[in-house]
């Protein structure tokens, strides 16, 4: 998905470097080729390949020297977690060889980018592409003219600037804890500070803050950290058995939460009921065949959404086309199938809405129907979720105060005393 969605939103023509045992065939070499691919070699393929790299680095200086685009994914693989890997030294040994072929005349950039989801493999969630301040490489070649050290100053620069773009969680057994604590908190953190949440830049700030507040916590209280994780849990868990999504609980929801609204919204689901069995007949088959042909062909859930995108993206056409010239048959009229053929994806949209919207409206009725009939377990939901929220807030202010003082401390130590 990096590499799909990077080539979408960047303006110049993209190469990309990928690993070379995807090249396993003449026809793969061709075709890939033709798609502006190259073969990069790793250890893991085999290290008596890895020689042929220096291949590859001639191509990749020459269509640097051309003032074209190379995208590199410098961790070297493919892994759907929230921090940043140790970088490989490739990057910078590649733009400290494009120089050097140059004769150190190219002021090549490497631009750092940070690729945040909001849900990873989740399907129309959203990605925050995030551009960092480009690193010229030159300075680090004027600063050292020993290759070693330029390279390696260069990937530490690179690590630096990478992980001031995404979301850093250092302990993996916190990851479900942050995205937990984004679900409940989140939105109130957001509106507390005045911040639209529909502005992915705040989010991505958001959960910054969520994540260096636990990291913070999994540091200097571990014990403090395990009471959160098991509240946070135990709360989620009886919103999950009552149906209800972590983030619906709020004081300003129940208290306007009303049977008009109820109505209201069970009235539109009734509006757009035929819309929705249209949108549904037409598109389940071929979304439903991309969906299973891509689970049983991918084992490794990091390619399974790009995967996904191409199997639906070919069928969905296909079955469009034959389903156009059925109507055409049927009816001997070409407007007729194409205004079909137009209300098709359409109509598969208006099936996501729905499914949205119903789930919403269910989650609304199941509120309201515990605040008729049961409003003391209503209460002590909203009073943990208060006490975690307030929990969440105190450890913010502790770790900002905490960062605040290091700050200082950092600084005066880099002031000379005066003697």
């Amino acid at each position: 998905m990096d590499a799909i969605v990077l080539s979408v939103n960047i303006k110049q023509q993209l190469n990309y470097l990928a690993r070379s045992d995807v090249f396993n065939s003449p026809i793969k070499k061709r075709v890939l080729g033709t798609m502006n691919l190259v073969p990069i070699y790793r250890l893991q393929e085999g290290a008596e390949k890895l020689h042929k790299n220096e291949e590859t680095f001639e191509v990749c200086n020459l269509r640097l020297a051309k003032n074209e685009t190379i995208l590199i994914f410098s961790e070297g693989l493919c892994v759907q977690e929230r921090r940043l890997r140790k970088l490989k030294k490739g990057t910078a040994r590649m733009a400290f060889g494009a120089e050097e072929s140059q004769n150190f005349n190219m002021d090549l950039l490497i631009v750092p980018v940070g690729l945040n989801y909001s849900k990873k493999g989740k399907f129309r969630s959203n990605l925050f592409i995030n551009f960092g301040e480009p690193i010229k490489v030159k300075e680090f070649i004027n600063q050292h003219k020993d290759k070693a050290k330029a390279v390696n100053d260069i990937t530490a620069c690179l690590d630096k600037k990478l992980k001031e773009l995404i979301v850093i969680i250092e302990d993996k057994e916190n990851d479900m804890l942050v995205e937990q604590i984004e679900d409940l908190f989140k939105k109130d953190l957001l509106i507390r500070d005045r911040l639209s949440s529909n502005q992915m830049e705040n989010n991505l700030l958001a959960s910054k803050n969520i994540a260096a507040t636990v990291n913070n916590l999994s540091q200097k209280d571990p014990l403090q950290l395990k009471k959160l994780r098991l509240k946070t849990e135990d709360y989620l868990t009886k919103m999950s058995e009552l149906n209800l999504e972590a983030d619906m609980l709020s004081a300003k929801s129940i208290e306007t939460l009303s049977a008009f609204k109820l109505v209201g919204y069970f009235f539109l689901l009734l509006l757009a009921f035929p819309f929705h069995v249209y949108g549904l007949v037409n598109n389940y088959i071929p979304g439903r065949i991309s969906y299973l042909l891509t689970k049983k062909a991918v084992k490794n859930e990091e390619f399974f959404s790009s995967v996904l995108i191409a199997a639906g993206t070919f069928l969905f056409l296909i079955f469009y086309l034959i389903q156009a010239l059925l109507v055409d048959f049927v009816f001997h009229n070409h407007y007729a199938s194409g205004f079909y053929l137009l209300s098709l994806p359409l109509s598969g949209i208006c099936v996501l809405y729905y499914w949205e919207y119903l789930k919403f409206t269910a989650g609304k009725w199941k509120l309201y129907s515990l605040k008729k009939h049961h409003s003391p377990l209503l209460n002590n939901l909203c009073k943990t979720k208060e006490e975690i929220i307030q929990e969440i807030e105190h450890e913010q202010v502790v770790y900002c105060q905490e960062t605040k003082v290091n700050t200082v401390k950092a600084s005066r130590e880099k002031i000379p005393s005066i003697q």
